[in-house]
């Protein structure tokens, strides 16, 4: 009666390995069927965090903007591009987003995903700018600040609306790219 009650549990536990195997297979095909909208061939994604002791505001963009330079140089590499949040990593900024003219109110739901790119991002992933331009190296730390929103935002928060110009408080609206998925497969940036 024994064996054949532990014959019986490993037939269960194999089925439900198996089960659970194609369901995995299931899902990782899913996964790389998925079309991120972004260039992700010959990519690589790292996470630089100097200590900040050691690199104080202003030096911490100096060692980021020699990282860059640095890892330019290297043979093979077509671009490099830095970014505050690592795409498809799960991480994530949010800030209230007031388009011109709309006040703040807690009953709203206001807040934005929101990512600081460098001036080559948007080609080095081959997200196309739909309308506008890209970043450039006019827009400085002293410069008026400039910023690039997506399709889906574009739709949601100025529907009907031309743009090109607009102004978000004290960043002006200047183009828009089309939209990614940056946060894991089911966001859109």
């Amino acid at each position: 009666m024994g064996s054949k009650a532990l014959i019986g549990f490993q037939i269960a536990l194999s089925t439900l390995l198996v089960i659970g195997a194609g369901l995995f297979v299931r899902t990782f095909a899913r996964l790389n069927a998925v079309h991120v909208r972004f260039r992700t061939d010959h990519l690589l994604l790292a996470e630089i965090v100097p200590p900040e002791r050691r690199y104080p505001a202003g030096k911490d963009i100096a060692l980021h903007q020699r990282l860059e330079q640095a890892i330019a140089a290297v043979p093979g590499v077509d671009a490099v591009a830095p970014s505050l949040e690592v795409y498809v990593a799960d991480e994530t900024s949010r800030t209230n987003f007031l388009p011109e003219g709309e006040r703040y109110s807690p009953y709203k739901g206001q807040a934005e995903y929101f990512n600081v790119v460098g001036d080559r991002f948007f080609q080095t992933l081959e997200i196309p700018i739909i309308a506008g331009r890209a970043f450039g190296e006019q827009d400085t730390a002293t410069s008026q600040k400039v910023g690039i929103i997506n399709e889906s935002l574009a739709r949601s928060r100025f529907p009907a609306r031309i743009l090109l110009g607009r102004d978000s408080r004290s960043i002006h609206m200047t183009p828009m790219a089309a939209g990614a998925h940056w946060r894991g497969t089911g966001s859109r940036l």
